[in-house]
């Protein structure tokens, strides 16, 4: 079973244990960050992953490159290219370079078919 009631919070199934590091939204798509609690000792533990929301289909990305400061985030996929801060992120896909402009929103407010289909894919 699944639960959360704050960002912070572990999200917990029966094979894996999760939390929200980052999340945003469009109209096509979720983009978001999860920590992977399932092996501790890995430092690959956080992962990327796109959900198309019109099928709920997961993709995972495969990060290559991150670069923070204090105002603003990016994250350089294999897939394409992540700047973010506290409110918006625009994605730019690779491939057909096409641009999307997300909004972040706290994890209180995702839907439970992400959460599921989120905790399916790693589990």
């Amino acid at each position: 079973m699944l639960y959360f009631n704050a960002p912070s919070e572990i999200i917990q199934g029966n094979i894996c244990s999760f939390s929200y590091q980052y999340f945003f939204e469009n109209p096509a798509f979720y983009f978001l960050e999860i920590r992977n609690y399932k092996d501790e000792f890995t430092s690959n533990n956080y992962q990327w992953f796109m959900i198309q929301k019109s099928n709920l289909k997961v993709t995972a990305l495969n990060l290559r490159f991150v670069d923070s400061s204090t105002m603003v985030e990016e994250r350089f996929f294999e897939e394409g290219y992540l700047k973010f801060n506290s409110t918006s992120a625009t994605y730019i896909e690779k491939y057909n370079s096409a641009q999307h402009s997300l909004i972040q929103i706290p994890s209180a407010a995702i839907p439970a078919s992400v959460h599921q289909g989120v905790a399916n894919f790693i589990g």
